[in-house]
């Protein structure tokens, strides 16, 4: 913001070449249009600004709605779209993705570079050579995330282009929302979070007017007619988007994984019906041929089967049958419409980021190394903190030298993990590393810390290639699924089962995902939803 207003206030406007734009004004930046509407005013009676330009909020507002309406071969940018709310179709107003990617590629130069970029690498999709789509969806809550009810949680769908690389979907520019509905408003969808993506994607793939995979000629700039092909190649999100928009029971079920049809909940395996059936294998088991992986069919089959049981069987039965297949049925899942045709395996991938460093296997382990550094009377939370201020940090990423005090150590002992946002943590992890090889270990003597110390840094492995794959450096799902697996090993080893959660079981499927994207030939990375944070 202060950048934006020396240059305003030391370019006038005649040598601008641009005629400055009020809306625009703060775009990107945390700014009320109260607020930007009143410093413009104040800039105009500076003389910073023409005499002419509108700052009022109805004049912004207007400017607003005139982007909005901005017309494209597919429409304005802002259409609404009709979702199911008991039964009765309900407007709701999105930005049409076609639209949007129009607009960027034949007006914006940075993202038209991306997309030549990608041609120059990729080649021009065809039907032999589609481009897929992403699509990631979260919650985000404004304001006090600890306030009571859901009033100011939404739910955010946004989407871009897989084959743009690496790079470009690290540039939040290149991530395009499509619709941000009130969290309130979406539980009273019919299907909620299912039928939204439905209707998303049919923005995508519809038969009737645009449809990717038959391709869409655009305008791209600096090139010319470009004609798109393009699939559906990724769904990412946290476990629990994933789980809304399935309809799975979620990871606290009998069947916590939904990628899994013979994992059971370790409580669950207890059970005098289990306990003794060699079919189904706690959540804790780390040899995947004993998983039971679903595919895209089983998977379709397990849903098709619960529609028809939502028909005919009683409640009682119905929900035995849902307890027992990990799912529940939804009214408009958009798994089952065929016109989309989604290869559902394929697509669902878990956000890696959330698996490690949200509440995640960093932030776990990270806590019981220090705790049992604490007890045995080893450098741990206070020699730690100390260390981190001997590190030079840019100053564009997260605040970590403020993190670490009296009252964040009794938070994370209160918790039992170490608090940190998903940016501090991939920050911490592999000085957190240094730390415990250099400070701790030198001092050591007792094996069971040993062991702890010896999972963290096969978990540190683990967090390199899953790094290095998400900027685009050429990884190996073997040498993943070897690292993640020998990872698993060493966490056992140091702590049994007692630090073993859904996301522990859920790390392992990453290797998969990676493979899934060089089995279709396309170059491979795995995305992070953490894609425009610039820590990461």
């Amino acid at each position: 913001m202060l950048f934006k207003l020396s240059a305003l206030m030391s370019l006038p406007s005649s040598q601008s070449g641009k005629r400055f734009k009020a809306v625009h004004f703060g775009k990107g930046k945390y700014i009320s249009h109260n607020a930007k509407s009143t410093l413009l005013t104040e800039l105009k009676e500076l003389g910073l600004l023409p005499d002419d330009l509108e700052t009022s909020l109805h004049a912004l507002r207007k400017q607003r709605q005139a982007l909005a309406s901005t017309m494209t071969p597919f429409g304005p940018l802002l259409q609404t779209r009709n979702f199911l709310v008991g039964g009765v179709p309900t407007a709701f107003p999105i930005q049409h993705p076609l639209a949007m990617l129009y607009v960027a590629m034949s007006t914006s130069d940075r993202f038209a570079t991306y997309v030549r970029e990608a041609i120059a690498v990729n080649g021009m999709p065809s039907h032999t050579n589609p481009w897929s789509i992403v699509l990631y969806f979260d919650e985000v809550t404004c304001g006090n995330p600890l306030s009571v009810g859901d009033k100011r949680q939404v739910q955010g769908v946004y989407w871009s282009i897989y084959q743009l690389g690496s790079t470009a979907l690290s540039d939040e520019s290149c991530w395009f929302e499509v619709l941000a509905l009130r969290t309130a408003i979406q539980k009273k969808i019919d299907g909620a979070m299912s039928h939204i993506v439905e209707v998303v994607l049919s923005c995508f793939f519809c038969q009737e007017t645009h449809d990717l995979r038959t391709g869409i000629v655009f305008d791209l700039k600096g090139h010319g007619v470009f004609m798109l092909v393009g699939v559906l190649e990724m769904m990412i999100a946290d476990i629990k988007a994933l789980v809304d928009a399935i309809g799975s029971n979620g990871p606290n079920a009998v069947l916590p994984c939904f990628l899994c049809r013979h994992v059971v909940s370790m409580a669950a395996k207890q059970k005098p019906a289990l306990v003794n059936n060699d079919t189904f294998v706690a959540l804790t088991c780390i040899d995947q041929t004993k998983w039971g992986k679903h595919t895209t069919a089983s998977m379709k089959k397990v849903l098709t089967g619960l529609a028809e049981a939502s028909r005919t069987l009683t409640s009682t039965a119905l929900k035995l049958k849902t307890t027992l297949s990990g799912f529940k049925h939804l009214e408009r899942n958009f798994l089952l419409n065929e016109s989309l045709a989604i290869d559902t395996v394929h697509v669902l991938m878990f956000d890696w980021m959330h698996l490690i460093f949200q509440t995640g296997c960093w932030n776990r382990e990270m806590w019981q190394v220090l705790i049992r550094c604490r007890r045995l009377r080893l450098p741990s939370y206070a020699a730690f903190a100390k260390y981190v201020l001997l590190w030079h940090f840019p100053s564009r990423g997260p605040s970590l030298r403020k993190l670490m005090n009296d009252a964040h150590d009794k938070s994370c002992t209160d918790a039992g993990y170490f608090k940190s946002q998903a940016s501090q943590g991939i920050s911490l992890y592999c000085i957190a590393s240094k730390f415990f090889t250099d400070v701790v270990l030198p001092t050591c003597s007792d094996d069971s810390v040993k062991l702890c110390i010896a999972s963290y840094e096969l978990l540190c492995d683990v967090v390199d290639l899953l790094s290095m794959s998400k900027n685009g450096v050429v990884v190996s799902p073997d040498l993943l699924d070897t690292t993640v697996t020998s990872w698993a090993n060493a966490h056992t080893a140091a702590y049994g089962v007692s630090l073993w959660y859904p996301k522990t079981h859920k790390t392992l499927h990453l290797a998969d995902a990676l493979r899934k994207r060089i089995a279709r030939g396309r170059g491979a990375f795995l995305l992070a939803c953490w894609a425009q944070d610039d820590a990461t």
